[in-house]
């Protein structure tokens, strides 16, 4: 989880995943879904790419006793009204 006050992050633009396979002849591929249409990247550096961001978003994101506190505080927050 990435609270909103950590502010701008490499995931903003929207959502991706990253598809491995067990079998290691096999290629790792980014998929992108859209709103018309589905992309699938398969370049090792477009999938090199994506593999970056994506530890840069584990990089900011909150570990798991941060996030458990900060849903509690904003379920806590909400319920007061």
């Amino acid at each position: 989880m990435i609270p909103f006050e950590m502010g701008a992050h490499p995931g903003i633009s929207g959502q991706y995943s990253i598809l491995e396979f067990p079998d290691t002849s096999d290629s790792s591929v980014v998929y992108i879904e859209g709103v018309t249409s589905d992309l699938y990247l398969e370049k090792a550096q477009d999938v090199g790419k994506y593999s970056v961001m994506y530890e840069h978003l584990r990089a900011q994101a909150l570990n798991v006793e941060q996030t458990r506190e900060f849903i509690a505080k904003m379920a806590k927050k909400h319920a007061q009204g």
